[in-house]
C-alpha cells in the first residue's frame, strides 16, 4: 500500500537537489546572506579565553569586557532569524558587527599600530 511518490523532474534542467522549503518561507529575489554563527560565538570565546585577558592585561593594563564580541553574537542570532523574511535589513545589520568593521581595515590596526591617512613616504 506505500507507494513512493518522486518529484517531477525540472523542465529546465536545473538541478534543485539541495532547495528545500518549509512553511512561511516566501522566495525572494534578494540573496540570503550567509551568516556564520560559529565564527561570532568563536570570537566571543577568544575574547573571554584566560590567554587573551592575560594579553590584555599585560599590554593595556586591564581585561577586557568583551561586550563588543557578545553584540556581536546577538547580532548574528537576530539577523539568522531575520534572513528569511528581510535580506536586506540582515545584510545592514552583519555589515554594522564590530568583527566586520575591525577586519576590513587590518585585525591589528588599533592595537599594535595606528592606521596612517597619508603614507610616511610620500
Amino acid at each position: 500500500m506505500n507507494q513512493q511518490v518522486t518529484p517531477p523532474a525540472s523542465s529546465s534542467g536545473a538541478d534543485n537537489s539541495g532547495l528545500t522549503a518549509t512553511a512561511g518561507q516566501e522566495s525572494s529575489s534578494a540573496p540570503m546572506v550567509d551568516i556564520p554563527l560559529s565564527l561570532y560565538w568563536d570570537e566571543w570565546s577568544r575574547c573571554i579565553g584566560s590567554r587573551f585577558q592575560r594579553d590584555q592585561l599585560y599590554r593595556l593594563g586591564r581585561l577586557n569586557s568583551c561586550s563588543r564580541e557578545w553584540q556581536d553574537l546577538k547580532t548574528a542570532g537576530r539577523a539568522k532569524f531575520l534572513q528569511y523574511k528581510d535580506p536586506e535589513k540582515c545584510k545592514k545589520m552583519m555589515d554594522s558587527t564590530f568583527y566586520k568593521k575591525r577586519t576590513t581595515i587590518s585585525p591589528t590596526a588599533g592595537a599594535i599600530w595606528e592606521l596612517k591617512e597619508k603614507p610616511g613616504w610620500d
